[in-house]
């Protein structure tokens, strides 16, 4: 599951026309941040290190559009068609679905 829900990462990065540092401005608000999340993205995406539910998190911040379901289930379409509002993102629902992402990780 897990190298599923780094290929979903990938292509939100692709389809939102973002590298992984330009992510990772998107959510850091100063340098020392944005260098260790930098290097945590960069493992994390890649594969070199295990996905965090921190890093997930982030994403789901960042592209408030993007469907949680289809990014920890790979269910449903990449996009909400309820024009990026969080709230009809089930963000509030997160931590039940960390606890799937938990499980399988």
């Amino acid at each position: 599951m897990e190298d599923d829900v780094r290929q979903r990462v990938k292509q939100i990065l692709f389809y939102k026309n973002e590298s992984v540092n330009s992510f990772c401005l998107k959510s850091t608000n100063n340098k020392k941040d944005y260098q260790a999340k930098q290097k945590r993205y960069n493992s994390q995406i890649n594969g070199a290190a295990s996905l965090s539910v921190s890093t997930i998190s982030d994403i789901l911040y960042s592209f408030d559009d993007v469907s949680v379901d289809w990014l920890l289930n790979g269910k449903g379409n990449m996009i909400n068609t309820n024009g990026g509002n969080p709230e009809s993102n089930n963000i509030d629902s997160m931590n039940t679905d960390f606890m799937t992402v938990f499980y399988y990780f």
